[in-house]
């Protein structure tokens, strides 16, 4: 690998330099609140503590139980970041742009191994760096998992290749390293497994039965214990749900593969998203100009079959995995994974053309030169999309009108900037769009934030009866009852809360019994709160609020020494909070009064 980087190393500091100008804006971008939040922010607490990586193999890729998606070695990507750099937005960013150049690169070696041309892959990689169809890849945080998946499963199909041809250990070794890797990182990997005897089949690669019992002798094992962790990781998939709606899938898997074709051939907008897209005449006829040519090149065996058919297999196998929802979201940064077949396609299109036309070689460069100052420009500008939060849902928002999902963000966007009215209004609308637990989940918090308590209390009581199950119900009816002065009942709930916390993330857990801490100081139960705060210790002994509580909590109990004891404590880890100085001039003037 290091002989070939050096061998290539002014392609690869030119794609970095490249890269960098159209991307590197995005260093200083927020979080766009879709899934990077969760991943980060959100669970900070529980991603940041190395100790807690071998639960990310226990849970899904949001560190519960609730979806199918299994990712663990994502999640460990983040977990060293904010180890080392905290809540850094920039480093989550420069990671992303630097993973996306890599994942470049290693499409070059890759294909420099099956002998195209290196010259027209150089060319293609940067032109196809800057392609809008990919701009999200590089500045949206979460679509890493498909930058990691290129990486590791094309290293770990050349390791495959070289083992093939060679019978080395080493290559044997790196290729079942690579792809396990690959599996934990996205379920894709599961259908790319037909990526190796597809390779076999177009290659030519001469197999013999031990190459066969040593990749069975570790795939299988490996798939079992990888299909048990997940088992007991995420929710179970209904597999008679694909069969009962066959036509919608298949009609989806059409559609998209045909948007996705059209945003490669002809990029003039590019979608944050889109949801129930239907083609348009566009779509019908960028994807007639492009099918009829190929099946006439496939036909005549102008270029080998056998490429033509791994070409389009790999691309299709990559992406069809994304379909798989039971509500498909069209979203552009999943085609990295596809782009070694799309570029294998072009590639060898291209190398017959030049080889029987050589003139036709000045073209294509023209041809580069204008695609790639287009694309640049068009991608340096996509980006702005990405910058923060709000931005992003309010141009998801032009994109896909029809999308509830999008009213509902928004709602919970206009929320956090307290413009209830706005709130309010988005909220209803996705309600009306789609009438859901999670829409009316969340109208009823906006209800709640705005101080509309009595409708808010009946609507949470209402979903009550739909999911009893629900901490964050018990949480929002604890509050109500504690501004009608309600005590009891306020205790109440809070502890129900607690109580429901089996499928819940480290960091909600806190949350919970913070709240309960929260509400028994309020209500007087000083000693019950004092308990609870000994309990959230132990998730973070390390935090300087919880012991400065605790000193305010003894201070209450007129436990001064405890008092002492624990705002002291609070300043080892911030010895020049003035909260925290304050607090302890107060206690000790109390025990100089008493003395």
């Amino acid at each position: 690998m290091l002989k070939f980087l050096k061998s290539n190393l002014f392609f690869f500091v030119l794609l970095f330099l490249v890269v960098f100008v159209v991307y590197g804006k995005a260093i200083n971008f927020g979080l766009t609140n879709l899934d990077d939040d969760t991943l980060t922010q959100r669970n900070l607490k529980h991603i940041s503590n190395l100790k807690n990586i071998p639960l990310f193999f226990l849970t899904d890729c949001y560190f519960g139980k609730k979806t199918q998606y299994y990712r663990p070695l994502l999640n460990v990507t983040f977990s060293i970041e904010t180890f080392f750099f905290k809540n850094n937005f920039k480093i989550y960013h420069t990671t992303n742009i630097l993973l996306y150049i890599l994942s470049l690169f290693i499409i070059f070696i890759f294909l420099t191994e099956l002998n195209f041309n290196k010259s027209i892959l150089k060319i293609l990689i940067i032109l196809f760096s800057v392609h809008p169809v990919l701009s999200s890849v590089p500045v949206w945080i979460p679509s890493r998992n498909d930058t990691l998946l290129t990486i590791f499963f094309l290293l770990s199909l050349l390791n495959f290749f070289r083992y093939i041809k060679s019978n080395k250990k080493n290559h044997l070794i790196l290729h079942f390293l690579f792809f396990t890797i690959s599996l934990f990182l996205k379920e894709t990997t599961i259908l790319l497994l037909l990526v190796y005897p597809l390779s076999i089949y177009c290659f030519n690669l001469k197999v013999n039965k031990h190459h066969i019992m040593y990749n069975l002798f570790f795939i299988i094992p490996l798939l079992i214990i990888y299909f048990i962790l997940r088992h007991y990781a995420v929710r179970s998939v209904d597999i008679s749900i694909y069969f009962t709606n066959c036509l919608y899938y298949i009609k989806t898997i059409f559609t998209g593969i045909m948007l996705y074709i059209e945003k490669i051939i002809y990029p003039s907008s590019m979608p944050i998203m889109l949801y129930e897209f239907k083609p348009t005449w566009q779509t019908y006829i960028i994807n007639f100009l492009v099918f009829i040519p190929l099946f006439f090149i496939y036909l005549k065996n102008i270029i080998d079959r056998k490429i033509i058919i791994f070409a389009i297999l790999f691309s299709l196998l990559a992406i069809l995995p994304t379909f798989a929802q039971e509500e498909y979201v069209f979203f552009t940064h999943r085609l990295i994974i596809s782009l070694t077949g799309i570029i294998i396609l072009i590639a060898a299109i291209i190398e017959e053309i030049i080889t029987k036309y050589q003139k036709a070689e000045k073209y294509f460069f023209m041809t580069f030169i204008f695609l790639f100052s287009l694309f640049s420009f068009c991608s340096f500008t996509n980006i702005n999309q990405y910058k923060d939060n709000f931005t992003y849902w309010n141009n998801a928002y032009i994109n896909t009108p029809n999308y509830y999902a999008i009213y509902l963000q928004l709602a919970k966007e206009y929320a956090t900037k307290k413009m209830y009215n706005e709130a309010i209004a988005f909220s209803l609308k996705s309600i009306e769009l789609r009438k859901c637990f999670d829409n009316c989940l969340t109208y009823a918090t906006i209800l709640f934030q705005n101080k509309d308590y009595v409708l808010s209390k009946d609507l949470f009581f209402q979903l009550l009866e739909i999911d009893e199950n629900n901490f964050l119900i018990y949480q929002y009816l604890s509050n109500i009852f504690l501004f009608e002065t309600n005590y009891e009942k306020a205790i109440e709930f809070a502890k129900k809360a607690v109580t429901n916390t089996q499928n819940q993330t480290i960091d909600e857990k806190i949350a919970i019994l913070e709240n309960l801490a929260r509400v028994y100081s309020i209500v007087g139960n000083f000693q019950e709160a004092i308990n609870i705060l000994f309990e959230l210790l132990n998730y973070d002994k390390n935090n300087p609020r919880y012991y400065k509580l605790l000193s305010m909590l003894y201070d209450d109990l007129n436990d001064y020494n405890n008092s002492i004891i624990y705002i002291n404590k609070a300043l080892e880890f911030e010895p020049n909070n003035e909260e925290y100085i304050n607090q302890l001039k107060n206690v000790e003037a109390k025990i100089s009064a008493k003395d």
